[in-house]
Formats: structure tokens, sequence, C-alpha cells
């Protein structure tokens, strides 16, 4: 750590739980003989304070969280009607044949907004080009389903919606990210560690890399394998997978050829989630190197596990 920091400016270590905040801070404090002047923050925390740092507007935004966005969904939802046909599906649900209220219209109301408000958070996450095409009005799916999400997003986001009647520096981080790429700082580059993360999205993947041309950004990421183990099904895959299979398949023996004897049990445990992070990890590693930005190595410990512990006989 003392090769990439200032003594006078506090050193950011992003962390994915208290736990590894603790474990950092103690083998710091082992090694060095004392611990300070680290700020630990969580993924997001710590990203958004990299946006603000390099933001040259003197009033900085406020988080958007997911409750923030319940709430504006519930009173955008109360507001709908009975005569709007772009909402013609949530009409149904709240409402009967003779335009009355359902008897529990308001749990309904309350419940609708509060998934609407996961499922937002996760598009900008995952689906990024979806947004941005509800943005200017054009449909992914052409569903009725989509039309109406469509059309609530924009009735908050859009200029002059429910967000900008409250405050039009209230942003998620990825509609941070988006007013703030395209403004030049002239602040210094900072040094970033960002340790262990289990869980990225593409969104976070692609902000990490572009930040990464900025800023000092250090990644260290468990990779379970020094293989490519990419391809490896999970049990639960492997199950879905059975499932639609076995109806179509007389013969016994497709069915067993599923079963991969030569695939390491351990990997498939290690889940979908840890596997698309190594994915997107060797995404970012692959395109900072045709730009000459991103260097790799593998990091391995010179102590092994003594053979009596768990560790040690995985090892083995």
């Amino acid at each position: 750590i003392t090769r990439y920091r200032d003594p006078f400016t506090p050193l950011t270590i992003i962390v994915p739980n208290p736990y590894a905040q603790k474990w950092i801070q103690l083998r710091i404090a082992e090694r060095n003989g004392i611990f300070m002047n680290v700020n630990f923050r969580f993924l997001n925390d710590g990203l958004w304070d990299l946006l603000d740092y390099q933001n040259p507007d003197k009033e900085k935004p406020t988080l958007l969280d997911q409750k923030d966005i319940h709430l504006m969904l519930y009173h955008a939802i109360t507001a709908i009607g009975t005569h709007d046909d772009r909402f013609r599906l949530i009409q149904q649900y709240l409402f009967e044949r003779d335009n009355s209220k359902k008897s529990d219209y308001d749990y309904k109301i309350f419940q609708l907004s509060s998934r609407l408000a996961r499922y937002f958070m996760e598009y900008e996450l995952y689906r990024a080009d979806m947004i941005r095409s509800w943005m200017k009005g054009a449909l992914s799916l052409k569903s009725d389903m989509e039309s109406a999400q469509c059309h609530l997003y924009r009735t908050l986001f859009l200029q002059g919606g429910y967000r900008d009647n409250i405050n039009r520096k209230w942003f998620t981080l990825p509609q941070y990210w988006d007013h703030l790429s395209s403004k030049p700082s002239d602040r210094p580059p900072r040094t970033c560690i960002i340790f262990g993360e289990s869980h990225l999205s593409p969104f976070h993947a692609s902000m990490i890399f572009e930040l990464g041309k900025y800023h000092s950004l250090l990644m260290y990421q468990v990779n379970p394998c020094s293989e490519y183990w990419e391809d490896i099904t999970t049990p639960g895959e492997d199950r879905r997978r059975r499932i639609r299979i076995i109806p179509k398949e007389e013969n016994e023996e497709d069915v067993l050829s599923l079963y991969d004897e030569n695939e390491n049990p351990l990997l498939k445990l290690w889940g979908k989630t840890g596997r698309e992070t190594i994915k997107l990890l060797g995404s970012v590693e692959e395109a900072g190197a045709m730009e000459g930005s991103c260097t790799s190595q593998w990091i391995s410990s010179d102590q092994k596990e003594p053979a009596s512990t768990a560790l040690g006989i995985v090892q083995d």
C-alpha cells in the first residue's frame, strides 16, 4: 500500500463486506505495525466518491436509491387513473371492470411499486441498452408489459418528471456516470484498491474499465482456478437442463451424457454469480491489454496450508 499513496491523502479500499474490511485492517497492522489513514467503502459508495472527486461542479448530486424510486413509483402509479391505454396491464391489476378500485388496491400499489423499483435498478445495471432505448421512447421487446414499465420509467426520469420536481441532481450511480462521463476533469488521478468483489454487474465492469483510464485502480480478485473454467455449469443449471431434455429423450444414455465426470465439483459449486464476474473481469483485462491501460498478474501465497485443515485438503 505504501507504494501507491500520498501519506497525507487517505487511501480508499473498496471491500465487499465488513469481514473483509476487518481482515485487511488486521493484516496491514500486523505487517506495518500500524493501521491509519485508510477509508473503507462498499462498491457503489466508493465509485460514487470517485465520481464526486472528478466532478467539476460545486453542487454535487445526491444518491437516489431503491427506496426513493419506490416512493416515486408509488405516487406515479396512483396518478395513472383508468383511461390511459399505455398502462392497460396495470389498470387491470388495480381496478375492477367497472373502473372501481379493487379491495386490496393500496396493498397492490405498494407491492407493485416496490417490485418495479428493484427491476428498474437492475435494468440500469444489466440492461443499459434497453434503458437508453426507453429514454428515447423506443421499446426492445414491444410487449404491453414493457410498454407500461417504459412509460413509468420515463414519467420518473425524463426532464420535468417526478425526479426533477424533487431534485434535479438526484441520480442513481449509472445515471451519475452518464451525466458525468462527458465532462472533462482537471483533477489529479487518485489511487483506489478494489478488493475481493465477488459480484460485478456489466455496468460496474464497464465503469471500472473507463475509470481505470484516468485513476489508478488496483483490483485484487479471487479466482479459484488458474485454468479456463468459465464453461462449467452450476448444479442448478444442470438440473434445469435435465428437466428440459429428459421428456424429449427416449434414450437413457443421452440423458446420462449430461454428466461430465471431469468437471470439478468445487468449481461447479462456486456459483453462476462468481463465474460471470470472472468472465466480466476477463473481458476488462482483455480490453485493457489491447489499449495498454491494464496489466494483470497471478498472486499466490508462499505459505501452504497444512493438509490437516479443510483448505489444505482441497489444495492437495
